[in-house]
């Protein structure tokens, strides 16, 4: 939850796949090291999880259907419309999004930022990581970065 692009309430947990079965890249396992073992003793069931965070978005917005946000927005929406069900997705949130990617992309093209498609690099770029560090992938990290970064775009002027 953010207001005015600082965030004010945190919801996370590791959620066990909704087949119950695991589909993974291992390589993509050891590059964030994510160890299924301990992720699937510490993950809940997403029966669980869904009905958390229909719970935290209404402590949190009210009657407000809060609009999301994020690094490309609809892969995010498609996540959670599909894991929430289309019904509690469209009672919880906005049919309005902010995609951080594209307004990247708009200040490229008005040439005040470079263009990339990357998370990491435009959180490179305002500063947000630093150069020469990777980043390790997460859902939540990915989420505070974005976060830090739309932070960063609403704030600044001509860079």
């Amino acid at each position: 939850e953010g207001r005015g692009g600082k965030i004010t309430s945190v919801y996370t947990t590791d959620v066990l796949p909704v087949t119950g079965t695991y589909h993974v890249d291992p390589d993509a396992l050891k590059v964030n090291k994510i160890d299924l073992l301990q992720h699937s003793r510490e993950a809940r069931h997403p029966e669980v999880v869904a009905q958390e965070i229909t719970r935290w978005v209404s402590v949190h917005a009210g009657d407000e259907q809060p609009i999301i946000a994020g690094w490309n927005v609809q892969f995010d929406c498609s996540f959670l419309r599909e894991f929430l069900g289309r019904d509690v997705f469209g009672r919880l949130f906005s049919y309005r999004t902010v995609d951080i990617h594209a307004i990247i992309a708009y200040k490229s093209i008005l040439g005040e930022i470079p263009y990339t498609k990357s998370l990491e690099k435009a959180a490179k770029y305002f500063g947000i990581l630093k150069h020469g560090k990777t980043q390790p992938h997460s859902a939540y990290l990915d989420a505070i970065i974005t976060a830090q970064l739309l932070r960063k775009l609403l704030t600044s002027h001509n860079n």
